[in-house]
């Protein structure tokens, strides 16, 4: 159908209530993008169900009573990006890290474990390169390097986001 996705799972509330979250990623002007008036959780919560009562009405069941823990919702949207990493600020450079350089959609929840591989990656590239200048060179051969490694994981977090390739929706049609 290409809407996008609806992610269930369960976790414990703050309080160490069972419950779960509720997650729609939507691709922009699909029949899910209902979302833009939505301006409380409640509204979110409704909208969602009636996605599933119109789409997927055989899971409906588990959605029809469901409510919202403190009234806790987020909604919004972004865009994948890969950006410069070296900010220059007058005669300073100053190497970026996690989100400010590299933005995946959070679809397979790489973008907490690519910002804590990369600020690992830096701090031995930082301790290899011992008390040379961190200029802007170093700073973006620090990055390229880290960039051989995560481009993969970009390309990870994107196929995510696209139609399944043939031969994937065959292995999840025979799994199901």
């Amino acid at each position: 159908m290409g809407a996008g996705e609806i992610i269930t799972a369960p976790f414990y509330h703050k309080d160490g209530v069972q419950c779960a979250f509720f997650l729609i990623e939507i691709v922009p002007g699909s029949i899910i993008d209902v979302f833009d008036e939505a301006t409380s959780g409640a509204e979110i919560l409704q909208k969602g169900k009636e996605i599933i009562k119109n789409l997927v009405p055989w899971r409906f069941d588990v959605f029809e009573n469901a409510e919202l823990a403190d009234n806790n919702f987020l909604r919004g949207s972004l865009t994948a990006v890969v950006r410069k990493p070296v900010l220059q600020l007058g005669a300073s450079a100053i190497l970026e890290m996690g989100d400010t350089v590299i933005l995946n959609d959070p679809i397979v929840g790489q973008g907490g474990n690519n910002a804590i591989k990369m600020a690992d990656a830096y701090a031995r590239s930082i301790l290899e390169h011992g008390t040379a200048a961190f200029d802007a060179h170093w700073m973006d051969k620090t990055f390229e390097a880290f960039w051989d490694y995560s481009k993969y994981v970009n390309h990870f977090s994107d196929i995510f986001l696209l139609p399944p390739a043939p031969h994937v929706a065959e292995i999840l049609g025979e799994a199901s």
